[in-house]
């Protein structure tokens, strides 16, 4: 059995690199920014206010060290054509995004439930 020849598609999957990659994953990046209103991102709703905070920091926390550990990784770059990295980094990007709103929004309805008796 001869071996096959690579299409085209193929072929121009492997001529994005370097600075065609990180061109390609700023688009997306740009693309998700301007599309998501993250002014109406929900998450569970903040019962105790302060517990609610921390477990979205820790969450934060946990996807940037996850997402390094799967950047780290040498041959998920090679894997996903250079590619993976900086898209991993855009989904990171809009997650904190998200997870920053809620916190900002959990933090305004504190201030907002807080009655002065003076």
């Amino acid at each position: 059995m001869a071996p096959r020849k690579v299409g085209r598609k193929r072929k121009a999957l492997q001529v994005a690199k370097g600075g065609e990659a990180k061109d390609l994953c700023s688009s997306v990046g740009a693309l998700a920014a301007g599309s998501i209103d993250f002014k109406e991102v929900a998450m569970l709703p903040a019962l105790d206010p302060t517990v609610a905070t921390g477990r979205a920091t820790e969450f934060k926390q946990q996807l940037q060290h996850l997402a390094n550990q799967v950047c780290s990784n040498e041959d998920f770059g090679l894997l996903t054509h250079t590619l993976g990295p900086g898209m991993v980094e855009v989904v990171v990007d809009v997650f904190k995004k998200c997870v920053d709103t809620h916190i900002a929004n959990i933090n305004n309805n504190k201030k907002k439930s807080v009655v002065c008796c003076c």
